[in-house]
């Protein structure tokens, strides 16, 4: 009659706090771990470590896809993967279980919340751009929108489509022009004496078009000649 041999389960005791990453690179995740898991055939003198630096690598990969503001989904992402009976690559463990506690400060879950709606409000605020500049009546349209039944506000109105025209305009060839130009200034200024080459030029074109703009605003007059 054949005896199969069973190792026993050694226990890993609770160990941390250990910092995972968050979302934010500068905001962490606290993690305490607990498991347990059979030793494997490949002996090593500190199998407990090696326990815990495979927990935490693989906890991490795991945590870094969440705000500090949802750690009761991160912790329950982790643990759904962790609680999986996992081997050791190397044989130095079988059947390891974690079970990771996270925590997080107040502070840090203040600020991922504030990160959240920070990228939120620029979500918006890209999408009302977009919109504004193919459709400029908008801008008007959502005024009276917001102020029902109230006088139309004739001059209120004219100015929403002015700002509406500057947007459009700022994006159609203003923006273009300056990120056409500060790239060309990146690609040619490689030295301070091209920089200079190349602002020069720009001061020469303002004054070439209007000397008085170009006087108010103190910018050198080039050399005559």
């Amino acid at each position: 009659m054949r005896f199969k041999f069973r190792r026993r389960r050694i226990e890993v005791p609770r160990s941390g706090p250990y910092q995972l990453p968050t979302a934010l690179e500068a905001i962490r995740f606290d993690a305490a771990i607990t498991g347990s898991f059979t030793p494997g055939s490949a002996r090593h003198s500190e199998v407990t470590s090696v326990v815990l630096v495979d927990a935490c690598n693989r906890a991490a990969s795991i945590s870094q896809a969440f705000g500090a503001d949802d750690v009761l989904a991160a912790g329950a992402a982790i643990n759904a993967d962790l609680g999986r009976p996992r081997d050791c690559p190397n044989d130095h463990y079988k059947q390891l279980t974690v079970t990771v506690g996270l925590t997080v400060t107040a502070e840090a879950a203040r600020a991922a919340a504030e990160h959240r709606r920070d990228e939120a409000r620029i979500a918006r605020m890209k999408h009302l751009r977009s919109v504004i500049s193919s459709d400029p009546s908008l801008l008007a349209i959502e005024y009276l929108d917001r102020n029902p039944g109230a006088p139309p506000d004739l001059a209120k109105i004219v100015e929403y489509y002015k700002m509406a025209g500057y947007l459009q305009e700022a994006g159609e060839w203003w923006g273009s022009l300056l990120a056409a130009w500060n790239e060309l200034v990146a690609i040619s200024g490689k030295t301070p004496q091209e920089r200079a080459r190349v602002m020069k030029r720009l001061r020469d074109a303002i004054y070439e078009m209007d000397a008085g703009l170009a006087a108010k605003h103190c910018l050198p007059k080039p050399p005559d000649g």
